[in-house]
């Protein structure tokens, strides 16, 4: 048994996400929304093979915007990859997920590759 399993967040960190087995994975994206977490209003995306959601970095929004558009409706159904990077955090060098925007040619490989 792992202690991780008695963690009740709702939302990844670099830590459960290994724990998972979701680095290195394609996750499709099912919805982007906000969440007030401790008091901040957070963009929180959520995956429709993942039970926990991802609160989303300043570092992961630029690159979603980057490869999909500023608009995160359109978000829905697209692919990502987990990985782990580090991350600055109050004056320290910590693990934290790195989103990987998946190019349509990419995804439809993912899907593929699925078929029986």
């Amino acid at each position: 048994m792992k202690a991780s399993e008695f963690d009740v967040g709702n939302y990844l960190n670099a830590q459960t996400a290994q724990d998972l087995g979701l680095i290195g994975k394609d996750l499709r994206i099912h919805t982007v929304h906000r969440e007030t977490i401790r008091g901040i209003v957070k963009m929180v995306m959520s995956f429709t093979t993942a039970d926990k959601a991802l609160v989303v970095n300043k570092s992961n929004r630029t690159a979603l915007v980057e490869a999909y558009g500023g608009e995160t409706d359109d978000w829905n159904d697209r692919v990502v990859r987990l990985q782990i990077g580090q991350v600055l955090f109050q004056g320290r060098m910590v693990p934290s997920i790195v989103v990987v925007p998946v190019t349509v040619q990419q995804a439809k490989m993912v899907t593929e590759e699925k078929k029986p």
